[in-house]
């Protein structure tokens, strides 16, 4: 689980630091979505299978999903909703691994 914290004051950066400036290989529009997405396919891109040995494949079964959070603390109602969110990924996965799903 990956928690991309402080979205509000993300959303008031997106135009003013243009990330092609930081990062080359950015080649989405200078939006919130395109910039989101960009981020988390470097994060899916530098993650390690570790049950593989530790080698750069990178295997998107089930079980090694990533699940990604866009968050701002600050708002009480969206952490109920991520903590709600993360606590059923988290039952679910052990349902499956304990053979039950």
């Amino acid at each position: 689980i990956l928690f991309l914290n402080k979205s509000d004051l993300f959303e008031k950066k997106v135009g003013k630091y243009p990330v092609k400036e930081y990062f080359k290989d950015f080649d989405g529009q200078e939006v919130k979505e395109d910039i989101i997405n960009f981020f988390k396919q470097k994060f899916r891109d530098q993650r390690r299978d570790k049950r593989s040995g530790g080698d750069n494949t990178a295997t998107t079964t089930k079980n090694n999903e990533i699940h990604f959070h866009v968050t701002c603390a600050t708002d009480t109602e969206c952490v109920k909703k991520m903590f709600e969110s993360c606590r059923t990924i988290i039952i679910k996965d052990e349902l499956i691994r304990q053979g039950f799903l």
